[in-house]
């Protein structure tokens, strides 16, 4: 995780990022973590629709967490 976000914040190499997120979610299917880091590189590309899926996927994943819904009210 720490990988990817140095990609995307540090070096902002979306694609770089991106990949690196998804190994992680591989990795951790249950986790919200990676699929939230996707979602937040799909917004900045502009792509909302798909940061939207991905985003109720994630208050799906962790619906305690008020994070998430404020970043999914962000993006809508």
């Amino acid at each position: 995780m720490a990988q990817g976000y140095f990609a995307y914040w540090v070096e902002v190499n979306f694609d770089s990022a991106t990949e690196i997120f998804r190994h992680a979610q591989q990795l951790l299917p249950g986790s919200a973590d990676a699929l939230v880091a996707i979602s937040y590189i799909e917004r900045r590309q502009g792509k909302l629709a798909e940061a939207l899926v991905h985003q109720l996927h994630v208050t799906e994943l962790d619906p305690r967490n008020p994070t998430t819904f404020t970043q999914f009210s962000v993006t809508y």
